[in-house]
């Protein structure tokens, strides 16, 4: 059953407020944040969260390709699309942005980081010593939090656009 999206005629003050911010920064209300607004609360707590990561020491770019392969084990199609229109904003290539859904990636770095992020949802947050040893190599204790700081922002929405059913409004990936 689809979840009910909030739309700027709500009786929710709250809801329309955020949703009315979230429109002027990106020019669109996406789907999945209309319905999330069902709960101001969450939907302000995802934000916050997923805004911190703004801070991380990952670039944003690698960031969105995180988001791709955990979009991608988790069979999202809402993210996929989402995540793949961020990074094509981000100017990455179209057809590496396909490849990071598979949790693969031309640039070696990134690809230990795709591959930690694939095995930690798959595993359930248990990764092979050897794909930990060389992501610490790279990335160090701090960079592993914040690509697992990333992994649960996506999860998040991936998990709750599956329970909401919510409908993609962002371009087919091509």
């Amino acid at each position: 059953m689809k979840f009910n999206l909030v739309t700027k005629d709500s009786d929710n003050k709250e809801a329309r407020e955020i949703l009315e911010s979230i429109n002027k920064a990106v020019g669109m209300t996406p789907n999945v944040y209309a319905a999330m607004a069902n709960s101001p609360l969450v939907l302000s707590a995802y934000l916050e969260f997923s805004d911190s990561l703004q801070g991380s020491m990952l670039p944003a770019l690698l960031r969105e390709k995180i988001a791709l392969t955990v979009s991608g084990v988790n069979a999202c199609e809402y993210c996929q699309r989402a995540h793949y229109a961020v990074g094509r904003s981000l100017k990455a290539d179209a057809d590496e942005l396909k490849e990071n859904i598979k949790g693969c990636s031309i640039d070696g770095e990134h690809g230990v980081a795709l591959t930690l992020a694939s095995e930690i949802v798959e595993n359930k947050g248990r990764v092979s010593q050897e794909v930990l040893k060389k992501a610490l190599g790279i990335y160090g204790e701090k960079g592993i939090v914040e690509i697992y700081a990333v992994i649960m922002v996506a999860m998040f929405g991936n998990y709750f656009n599956h329970l909401a059913e919510t409908e993609p409004d962002f371009p087919e990936i091509r």
